[in-house]
């Protein structure tokens, strides 16, 4: 009787487990290496995409109306790529918190692809018409819609926007597992670190290396930008790592202070090998070097291996009287008085020396060229330039100028020292000047007005042995996520 028992309650929970089975969502289904897609080796931008998250946390109408469509040449939201993103489920789409992205980047020719694993392409199959052809004892389907070329089998979809030659969609489908992936740390994790109550909703690299040429910066002849864009977060953020020629020109300097209260702030130590290199690498600086070499050689060599500070707080119209001789009715010579009005820019530039010696040498040397005025006393006007500034230098032998018109600069002291390669705190909104017409370009200042979303932007940039690692964070002045931000930023 009990081995009746035993036997039905075996026979009932077998039951129940496949009901259970059958009834669940097949998202765990497994997928063998082997059988995924390859990311091209090449790709200037690859990534993956955390769908399920971002449909959750992100609006559609939000996402759809930045600058997503222009990325895939789309025009509607009916179109097969909305579809399909929209109703992944339909379309048996699994590892939807891991669907990869990629652009391959070839002179002239920009391929972007989305790869999706599925369970089955049952679906697709009923949905499109499609060609179909055996490869390597399999029946891989196609087919074209005006977005782009749609390639799958049984566990793949590959989409590949804008490819007029299929060769180029086949080639990236039959590829396996070999390739570059979000880069991970040697315990597998990502390289970004994370608080445990965050998600990933984007994650991805953008490797400058294989950019043609031809529009790339000679600045980013090989670097590494690194990016997790998180779910509920308020500040995008963003991991590089550049391994290109400035890594030799950016020493390590102490970032003891900062000043919040600047539209710009940056502060640096930069190495006179790297900096000729630099003015070497670059067409028209070159020419400007080579013309003025006397001259900029010796700035050089006061600026090597020492901390060079920049502030700037946007521009200000300063307004002056004067007198001058008239002659009037009578043909008697009065004063009269007149008022004018220049704008000046609101900067201050430090630059520390190794000591007193060659201080004074290099004042000695901006003396004897005209530079600045002579003179034994701490305040030196600067002759060079259209406005009124001045350089002076303290007891800690350093040297300031800035515009005498400025007001009081804060310099704020940082809650803990840093080292830095490289420090650059920009904050938009705080530019001064952008409201007044008279002060120049209304394009640029247009184009300021656009950049006040954001409400500041970071870099961080640390040197290792051969390259140089940091991360930018950016905030934006809206509350909602900073990828819609962003979004609506690019738009405009």
């Amino acid at each position: 009787m009990r081995k009746g028992f035993i036997f039905a309650g075996l026979l009932l929970s077998f039951a129940l487990a496949y009901l259970f089975y059958r009834s669940c969502k097949r998202d765990t289904s497994v997928i063998n290496s082997v059988h995924h897609i390859t990311i091209p080796d090449s790709s200037w931008l690859f990534g993956s995409v955390n769908l399920k998250q971002i449909k959750k946390d992100i609006a559609w109408s939000t996402l759809l109306n930045g600058d997503f469509s222009k990325i895939f040449q789309t025009d509607t939201n009916s179109n097969t790529l909305i579809k399909i993103l929209r109703f992944p489920d339909t379309y048996s789409i699994i590892e939807q918190d891991n669907i990869r992205y990629f652009s391959v980047w070839k002179d002239s020719i920009n391929y972007k692809g989305l790869i999706f694993s599925l369970d089955n392409n049952a679906a697709l199959k009923r949905s499109f018409k499609n060609d179909s052809f055996n490869f390597e004892q399999k029946k891989i389907y196609s087919f074209r819609t005006a977005q782009g070329f749609w390639l799958h089998d049984s566990t793949n979809l590959l989409f590949v926007s804008g490819v007029s030659d299929s060769l180029a969609a086949y080639s990236f489908f039959n590829k396996k597992e070999t390739s570059q992936a979000p880069a991970t740390s040697d315990n597998g994790t990502d390289t970004l670190d994370l608080s445990s109550d965050q998600v990933i909703l984007i994650s991805g690299q953008i490797n400058t290396l294989f950019i043609p040429a031809s529009i790339k910066s000679s600045l980013l002849d090989s670097a590494l930008f690194s990016f997790n864009i998180m779910s509920n977060d308020r500040i995008l953020d963003i991991k590089c790592t550049y391994k290109g020629f400035l890594t030799a020109t950016l020493n390590q300097s102490y970032v003891t202070h900062q000043n919040h209260e600047a539209a710009l702030f940056c502060m640096a130590n930069l190495n006179i090998t790297g900096m000729k290199r630099m003015l070497n690498k670059i067409p028209s600086l070159q020419q400007s070097y080579l013309k003025e070499k006397e001259t900029i050689d010796p700035f050089l060599k006061a600026i090597d291996n020492n901390n060079l500070t920049m502030e700037f707080n946007g521009w200000k119209k300063i307004k002056s009287s004067y007198y001058t001789s008239v002659m009037n009715d009578e043909f008697e010579t009065v004063l009269q008085k007149k008022d004018s009005a220049i704008v000046e820019p609101m900067f201050k530039i430090s630059l520390e020396q190794k000591n007193k010696t060659t201080a004074l040498n290099f004042l000695s040397y901006l003396q004897k060229e005209g530079l600045v005025s002579k003179g034994t006393q701490q305040l030196f006007a600067v002759i060079y330039g259209n406005f009124d500034s001045e350089l002076s230098l303290d007891e800690n032998n350093t040297f300031t100028v800035h515009n005498k018109h400025t007001a009081h600069w804060a310099s704020t002291p940082a809650p803990l020292a840093m080292d830095a390669a490289l420090l650059l705190q920009i904050n938009p909104a705080l530019i001064k000047g952008l409201s007044d017409s008279n002060i120049g370009n209304p394009g640029l200042f247009k184009a300021f007005e656009k950049y006040k979303q954001i409400n500041s932007v970071i870099l961080h940039i640390q040197k290792e042995q051969n390259s140089l690692t940091g991360n930018i964070k950016i905030k934006f002045t809206e509350e909602s996520h900073p990828f819609i931000s962003l979004m609506k930023m690019l738009k405009k």
